[in-house]
């Protein structure tokens, strides 16, 4: 899967709205926490490979066999550190990961996360994306990404699988500077409002870009 990440990133055509916002996030001197929908997740990483260093990247991922897979996806494009977090099987141990990745996060590495992963419902956002945010007190990217050519799989999230040399629209949002007067509600509102509109803006986009 990592070989074909690879391949996507250097053939795919990239169009890009909102780098400054990114750009800012990262200038801020605080933890980033970027959020999309788990739909989008291929077209992110495909351009996070080709944009950024994932040596500053922590990332979580499920702990069964799937997480597994993705775990040696993405330390062979070079992440910094992933970790594995299943709650449902040993939730003190999910506890100490969970802290974990804050303690990465704020020693100043990133981090990428699908509020409404990995089993859904799909675009419907669970607590952890918002507490890992107010406890790192982390700068969010709200992100969406969309394909001129994709297979969505039929499956709770209507994952996109990409397809080389295909165009690609990425679209960042402003970010949100999370503080201690935003509560986790207010926190879960903002970020699920900017998660659907950058995922409307980057179709919209695609669907109006020169064949």
């Amino acid at each position: 899967m990592a070989s074909y990440i690879q391949i996507l990133s250097r053939t795919c055509h990239f169009n890009v709205e909102g780098e400054e916002h990114y750009m800012a996030a990262i200038g801020s001197n605080r933890p980033v926490l970027y959020a999309l929908w788990h739909q989008q997740l291929m077209p992110l990483m495909a351009f996070g490979w080709r944009v950024f260093d994932l040596k500053n990247f922590v990332f979580i991922v499920e702990g069964e066999n799937r997480g597994r897979i993705l775990a040696k996806m993405a330390t062979t494009l070079n992440a910094h550190k992933v970790v594995q977090v299943d709650m449902q099987g040993n939730p003190t141990l999910a506890a100490r990961q969970v802290i974990h990745i804050i303690k990465s996060m704020e020693a100043g590495k990133y981090s990428m996360l699908t509020p409404d992963g990995p089993y859904g419902p799909a675009f419907e956002q669970k607590p952890g994306t918002a507490f890992i945010a107010r406890k790192s007190n982390a700068v969010v990217v709200p992100c969406g990404a969309w394909a001129s050519t994709a297979y969505q799989l039929k499956r709770w999230d209507r994952y996109l699988i990409l397809f080389p040399y295909t165009q690609v629209t990425v679209v960042f949002q402003k970010p949100i500077y999370v503080d201690n007067d935003m509560s986790r509600s207010q926190l879960e509102t903002s970020l699920n409002n900017e998660m659907h509109m950058a995922r409307r803006r980057a179709q919209a986009l695609t669907y109006t870009l020169p064949s």
